[in-house]
Formats: C-alpha cells, structure tokens, sequence
C-alpha cells in the first residue's frame, strides 16, 4: 500500500514538474506579414529566456516550466499591438503543455518632432518637453489621469524628436529650464487649461512635426486652502501634509496625475491660509485627504475648486465618516414575486469604490463614508445568469443618475433578475486558425450604454487555447461585439482606441435567456 501511494506520489510530482513547449508566429499588423529577426521573451519573476523570430516569424521555446509567464516580443521600430503601454503578454503554461498555436502581432512606431520657444519666441535650451497619453480605468468613461511615453531635454535650437512611438494619440506638454522664472509649463499647441489641448495622432512608420510650441507666461495665482473642522475633535497636526489635488475626474489618490502635472505645493506663510497649491493649468480640481484614524474616529475632507489662474480661496471641510447608503436587494421570479436575496455585493462610486453586502433579509449598509455625490457602481456576488435589473430610490432610477449621499439617505431598492443571456463562438484570425487568448469585448448600445454600472454591461474574455469563448451573465439588450488580439486596461472607454474600429463591431440583441452562438475574426489581424 505504502509503495503504491509513494508511486502514485511519484507520478504526480512528475506531472506537475514535466516541462512544456511554446511555438508560435509573429506577424506584422497592418500587413500580416511576418516579422523576422524579433526577439521574443518569456520571464516569470527571473531573467527572461529569450528567443529570435525566424524568416517566417515563427519562434519556439524548449523545456519550459509550467506557471504564469509574461512574453514580451521587440523590434526596432515595432511594439506588441495593442499592449503598448506594457508591451507584455500573459500566458498560462499547463505541465507538459505543447503548445504550438501562439500567435502575436506587432505595430509599427512612428516619429514625433518639433521645437520649444519661450514666451519671447526665442528657442529653449534644455527645456523639458514630456509625451503622454490620457489612461482610462476599466469601464471609466472619463480620463483617470495621463501616462507618460517618456521625456527629453530640447537641444541648442530648441528642438525635440520622439522615435520609437506606438501609434495612436497624444498630449505634449513642456516646462522652462530650472532656473527660469518667467516662462510656464504648456501644452500642445499653447495651451494652459488640460481641456483645450490637442490630442496628435502617431501613425506607423511616419513622421508626426508640431507647430512650434510657445510657453506661457508662468501663471502666478494659487489654491488656498483653509481648513475648517466639521467635528468636535482635535485633527491630526499633519492633515495640511496630507492634502492631494488633482483634477476633476482624475484618480484621487494621485497615482495617474503624477506625469502631467508639476504641481508646486508648499505651506502657506500667509496668514490665516493652511496650504498653499501652485497648478501649472487652469481648469476644476478635487482636494482630498487620505482617510484618517485619530483617536476619535475616522475622518476626512473633500472640496472642489476651479482654478484660473488667480488666487482663489476653498473652505476644506474635514468630516467624520457618517455617511451611508442602506437599503435592499430583491431577487425577482419569473412570475414578478419578490424574494430578499443574501450575499450580493453593492458597490457605490464616489471618491472611491465603497461597497457592503446584502443579509439574509436582503438589507444592506454601507457605512463610514463622506458625504457627497456616489453612483451605484455594480453588483457582484450574484447567482449564475443573474443581473441588477433596477437600483431605485423612491422614484428615482439611480442606474442613470446620482445619489447624493448623506447621513439621513432614504433606503434604495436593487432588483436583481434571473433571465441573462449568454453568447459563445469561435475567434479566428483571416486565415481561418483559431486565435489563442483573444480579447472579445461586449459593448452596451442604447440605453444600455446609459448604465452607470459598466462593469456589467461592459464585458471583455478571452479566447481558450482553441480559439473558443463564453460570455455568460449578459444583461438583456444591444450591444456591439468585438474581437482583438489583444488589448490594454480601459481600451474600451478609450476613444483613440475605439475610434479606429468605428463601424466594425457587430450587432449583437441579447433577448431574456437567450443563448446566442457567432464566430468573429480579429480585427487588428
């Protein structure tokens, strides 16, 4: 008995342990041709191991482990399509797996150029000119911040050149060199408010020259900040310290607003001013603070303020986390009979995520929060082919319109239903083989587009290592279906990206429990 386990034993660790094998082709987008002479990497947490595409652009890796890998592919003038904010793809490697149908497609860079005048029209010296892109989080429909591609110095003339640029659209932004004074951080093409910049396309393989661009006289004006106490607490000693702005829209907590704006922050040394913020555009921000635990339980501040280039003043009201949302989710029967439901989680949008779960009586609180405006966000945790089909307070629909959040909010209702629809097929490239992790995005039309809780009308799967995929748990209605290679985080919300595949979804009415089969071919192949 002993020996059979310890055999038993024995082939298992073989199995898991038992190497596998990855080959795969590389192919030009726009093309289809392939790309020789591509170095392709597969790494997972170690050195990568590494591999150069043949004449047919095919590639093939030995001995490799089983687990999660990233694979990158790099040519000079080429980036993985559709990943060109990472550049990597990520690839589950099964014990013994052959895998021998991996294909990946790569797009043409292109050239951005151009030169750097001061506010007297004479060419800057080791001014600082920035590339960058807007990043949209997943089903966000606004900009969360910006991303940088990268920065350079101008020359003596006065002059930049970005090489190596993934096509698609971009903001450009500059400064003065240290030491200058007079002149302002700008963007493209002379513009000091973020909503008036132009976005400049990048195509493959081509040069892209701007007009010159003009700094702005540096603007002078500042945020004060003046703190009030809405609690009959002492705050901490380092809340000024932990005051962020950002502008309207963007992440509060500061992550994506790093590279476009050269926010000069300082404490005040004016009387009766707490915090003193210099924004190099004009425009709306948020002030926020990070949620605070004294002794005397949560707090936090919240304002918004339009900045245009004067001194203006903001009251930064600091409040303990008293706010809630409560109510009940219904699971509707066929019939139109209701039925409390348990375990669904309730997700509201206001300065963050802030979610609760529903009880055995189908009530829920979501407690600690600051007052304001929040959307309802989405439902998760919900039985299999189920869906929110009403989030009502009283006589208002909250799935199109906000929820002003206070201590006192009336309760709301979700109805959740169980007639979901569901949709499968095949993704193939335009040669007829099946395309292995495949992106294929579900997006609402009509009135399901009005929908603020995106992460369930919105839906984006993968394609099986046969080229197979299923959506489950759609909400009924229209849509417009897509398939792609791949594609980066928020591609959906982002118009530079959607726009180049306007007219080339398609039509897709999902009726209550309908099970729908269509078979797509990439787009980007």
């Amino acid at each position: 008995m002993k020996f059979a386990l310890s055999l038993l034993l024995a082939i298992f660790v073989f199995q898991a342990a038992r190497p596998a094998s990855v080959t795969g082709y590389v192919y030009e987008t726009s093309t289809g041709r392939p790309v020789k002479g591509a170095e392709v990497a597969m790494y997972v947490g170690t050195a990568p191991i590494a591999v150069t595409t043949e004449a047919d652009g095919r590639f093939r890796f030995e001995e490799v482990p089983p687990g999660d890998w990233m694979l990158t592919v790099r040519k000079d003038g080429y980036v993985l399509a559709n990943s060109a904010r990472w550049g990597a793809r990520r690839i589950m490697i099964a014990p013994g797996e052959l895998r021998s149908d991996l294909i990946l497609r790569m797009q043409g860079t292109g050239t951005l150029s151009g030169r750097l005048l001061d506010s007297s029209g004479r060419p800057v010296t080791g001014g600082l000119v920035q590339v960058s892109r807007s990043v949209y989080h997943e089903f966000q429909r606004e900009p969360a911040g910006v991303s940088s591609l990268g920065s350079q110095t101008t020359n003596d003339k006065g002059e930049f050149r970005f090489f190596g640029v993934p096509s698609g659209m971009y903001f450009v932004q500059a400064g003065p060199p240290q030491g200058n004074i007079t002149d302002g951080v700008t963007l493209y093409p002379g513009e000091i408010e973020i909503a008036r910049a132009q976005r400049i396309e990048v195509r493959p393989e081509e040069e892209t020259h701007l007009l010159d661009l003009t700094l702005r006289p540096r603007m002078k004006g500042a945020i004060r900040v003046h703190i009030r106490n809405a609690t009959s607490s002492p705050l901490p000693g380092e809340l000024a310290s932990r005051i962020r702005v950002v502008p309207l829209g963007w992440d509060v907590d500061g992550s994506s607003q790093s590279q476009l704006l050269y926010m000069n922050d300082r404490s005040s040394v004016v009387p009766g001013v707490d915090r003193l913020f210099y924004p190099p555009f004009i425009g709306s921000y948020v002030l926020h603070t990070a949620f605070l635990v004294p002794p005397s339980g949560n707090m936090a501040g919240y304002a918004r303020v339009d900045y245009s280039g004067n001194d203006v003043d903001v009251d930064f009201i600091v409040a303990r986390l008293e706010a809630q949302i409560k109510g009940r989710v219904l699971l509707e029967t066929a019939t139109g009979a209701t039925q409390p439901m348990n375990g669904a989680e309730i997700e509201f949008y206001g300065v963050g995520p802030e979610s609760g779960f529903s009880q055995k009586n189908g009530t829920f609180n979501i407690r600690g929060l600051l007052s304001g405006p929040y959307q309802f966000s989405g439902a998760f945790e919900i039985p299999k082919g189920h869906y929110v089909a009403s989030v009502m307070d009283q006589d208002r629909d909250l799935l199109r319109t906000g929820l002003n959040v206070t201590e006192t909010t009336p309760e709301i209702e979700v109805r959740v239903k169980g007639d979901a629809g569901s949709l499968s097929g095949k993704v193939t490239d335009r040669r007829g083989r099946a395309t292995v992790q495949a992106s294929v995005a579900l997006v609402p039309q009509g009135l399901l587009e009005t929908r603020t809780d995106r992460h369930n009308t919105y839906r984006l799967e993968q394609s099986a290592p046969n080229g197979t995929f299923e959506l489950t748990d759609i909400i009924p209605g229209d849509y417009l279906i897509y398939a792609w290679s791949d594609v980066y985080d928020g591609a959906l919300m982002d118009p530079s990206f959607m726009d180049r595949y306007r007219g080339k979804g398609l039509p897709v009415k999902v009726e209550p429990r309908a099970k729908l089969q269509m078979d797509l071919m990439i787009l980007d192949d």
